[in-house]
């Protein structure tokens, strides 16, 4: 992050991209997950390494659920359409994920 000066003014960071910026370089996404009768993610993340799939999610919320894991119900943060996955589908920063059992 390089500070930005703009005329007079003394130098500030870009606070927002920040933690972006953090997650990116030691490759770890963050992964949102829902309950079937809930109409938005919960607000807190779950954060796994880059490449994690879906069973992986399941896994570290609990052992039984990745035992259990059938599909989940994908979709993209910020929007209404989605998509049933496997067990083994690769997740991005950002994804939202129902897990089904």
């Amino acid at each position: 992050m390089m500070p930005s000066n703009s005329g007079s003014d003394p130098p500030t960071l870009v606070i927002d991209s920040l933690p972006r910026e953090i997650y990116r370089r030691l490759d770890l996404i963050r992964v949102y997950t829902r309950s079937p009768d809930a109409a938005e993610p919960d607000p807190q993340p779950i954060v796994l390494r880059q490449g994690a799939t879906a069973v992986d999610l399941a896994a570290s919320i609990h052992r039984q659920l990745a035992e259990r894991f059938r599909s989940a119900r994908l979709s993209r943060r910020g929007s209404t359409e989605s998509v049933v996955v496997g067990r083994e589908h690769e997740l991005q920063e950002g994804d939202v994920l129902e897990i089904r059992t």
